[in-house]
């Protein structure tokens, strides 16, 4: 996941515990995630930022995988609808 905070800035980016799992066509397991799980990030309001509504960019590249087979990367853009105060 990365993220085009301006104004803000990103103190971290926390993704949940992968599990590995075996796969037909992989040699050694894969470190996954699945089923429904939270990417949290923290942002922090510098003192220089100017207040008012504005949009934070992200992307995130994810592999959607099942056991015969992954499909290739992919990368989803999304905006955030943020005020900042």
């Amino acid at each position: 996941m990365s993220w085009d905070a301006a104004p803000l800035a990103i103190d971290a980016i926390r993704y949940p515990t992968p599990r590995l799992e075996k796969y037909e066509f992989a040699d050694q397991p894969l470190s996954v995630f699945t089923g429904d799980f939270d990417i949290v990030t923290t942002f922090r309001v510098p003192a220089t930022a100017p207040s008012g509504p504005r949009k934070l960019a992200g992307k995130l590249r994810y592999q959607a995988c099942d056991h015969r087979m992954c499909l290739p990367p992919r990368t989803l853009e999304f905006q955030l609808p943020i005020e900042v105060r």
